[in-house]
């Protein structure tokens, strides 16, 4: 089956992208177009705010995987904002304007889902009754299913990328790449991202880094965030006071 919350999807896209885009690799080319179209291809069309977007299960032919009970279809915020990601890069990298306006249309459906305290649940059921949030007493949650967390509330990093689809549409491929640059290049933000350095490649500032694991992986990390403070300090952007 095909899993969209987690980073595989959207990262081996990404490594299809940059070795299409940097090292003029047909094949790859290829491959990453055809990856970018059965995304397109998977969005949910369910009436109302759940359109545009991704479910988390999908069969190897792109159909929605409706047979497991703990995880139902819907709209799944977390994989939509790594198909988001995703068209994003493609957009950026090869102008694709099919990947700009999918990730147009999904940064509208996220933003209607966003409630008052600009939280989001994980998973928005896409029939019957949604299921409301666990209680959770001094002795921790009331569920140990995995299947329990989609009922959460949080932002789950999606503001940096409706920030980044704003841009997008605001400013162009050319404009946006250009901008984004001033700190790291998008190459070295896809690259950053597929290493695991970073899990929010659009952030201009300075993308958030996934827990270190490992002392070599603790020293690259570092080398990463002194490369973003100094690319900063260059362009201007983050100077420090004496």
């Amino acid at each position: 089956m095909i899993r969209l919350d987690d980073r595989d999807v959207r990262d081996s896209t990404l490594a299809l992208l940059l070795s299409a885009t940097t090292a003029g690799d047909k094949l790859a080319d290829r491959a990453a177009q055809r990856s970018v179209e059965k995304l397109l291809g998977m969005r949910t069309s369910a009436p109302g705010r759940f359109n545009n977007l991704w479910s988390t299960w999908y069969r190897q032919n792109g159909d929605l995987e409706d047979g497991l009970p703990d995880w139902p279809t819907g709209a799944d915020v977390l994989a939509s904002r790594r198909v988001i990601e995703t068209l994003l890069a493609d957009a950026l990298l090869t102008n694709d304007e099919n990947a700009k306006l999918a990730a147009r249309d999904a940064a509208q459906s996220l933003r209607a889902l966003r409630d008052t305290q600009g939280r989001w649940t994980r998973l928005y059921v896409s029939s019957g009754e949604q299921p409301q949030p666990s209680s959770e007493t001094i002795f921790g949650p009331a569920s140990t299913q995995p299947s329990d967390a989609l009922w959460r509330g949080g932002t789950f990093g999606i503001e940096s990328v409706l920030d980044a689809a704003d841009q997008l549409q605001q400013l162009g491929p050319a404009e946006m790449s250009a901008k984004l640059s001033e700190s790291l290049t998008l190459q070295e933000r896809v690259a950053a991202t597929i290493l695991g350095l970073t899990d929010h490649p659009y952030d201009p500032q300075d993308p958030d880094g996934i827990e270190p694991v490992g002392e070599l992986h603790q020293r690259v990390q570092r080398l990463y965030q002194l490369l973003l403070q100094a690319r900063r300090e260059v362009n201007g952007l983050n100077i420090r006071k004496p």
